[in-house]
């Protein structure tokens, strides 16, 4: 599993010129959705069986609040600002669901569907779109309840999404399949509302 983590500091980050092949955010696109998805990763715990669990999330995006690491586009340095020729402004709203739903005592089947409002501002348009992401299947199975919890997770992306709102701006998918095979390990508290959990894992792209 390919995970991003926005440790670098914050880079408020524009294209320069959005009709250039070799522009910062053209370059930078396929990125977007991997800071934008919801992977299906969860926990090593599992659903009691026949129960369900719901959770969203809602995140906001535009210009000057993508987190890029140090080396990820080339030529642009964490905290450099980088203007669109045309003065243009972006703003990327998403929010998520979730689902999860206890098969067994030992099965989850989950899915999560993201839903992008995209608008795309200057002085000569204003472009706006809303429509689905990329949608994730995912199946769980615990191996150990004790001493510790161990679970193995199975997610595969579908390429539900669009790669372009507007075009040439920002790509709310990847335009591929994605088959993910992770490792979930975590321990519980009895006597704290505390739960520990570590996920290592493996992401395969087809192109």
């Amino acid at each position: 599993m390919e995970n991003s983590k926005a440790v670098g500091r914050k880079a408020e980050t524009r294209n320069q010129d959005r009709g250039s092949r070799n522009s910062p955010l053209r370059r930078m696109s396929p990125l977007l959705p991997t800071f934008l998805a919801l992977l299906l990763l969860g926990n090593a715990a599992t659903l009691p069986q026949g129960r369900a669990e719901v959770a969203f999330d809602v995140r906001y995006l535009d210009t000057r609040s993508f987190f890029i690491g140090r080396n990820v586009i080339e030529g642009v340095a964490p905290g450099t600002v980088v203007e669109y020729a045309d003065g243009g402004e972006l703003h990327l709203f998403t929010i998520a669901g979730k689902v999860w739903y206890g098969v067994s005592e030992e099965v989850d089947i989950g899915v999560d569907l993201p839903l992008h409002a995209a608008r795309f501002q200057t002085a000569a348009q204003d472009a706006r779109d809303i429509r689905i992401g990329d949608v994730v299947f995912g199946i769980k199975y615990r191996w150990l309840e004790r001493p510790f919890l161990l679970s193995s997770i199975l997610t595969v992306k579908a390429p539900t999404g669009s790669l372009a709102i507007p075009k040439d701006i920002l790509p709310l998918a990847e335009g591929q399949w994605d088959l993910a095979i992770s490792e979930a390990i975590g321990t519980r508290f009895d006597l704290l509302p505390l739960a520990l959990d570590a996920t290592v894992g493996y992401r395969h792209r087809y192109a």
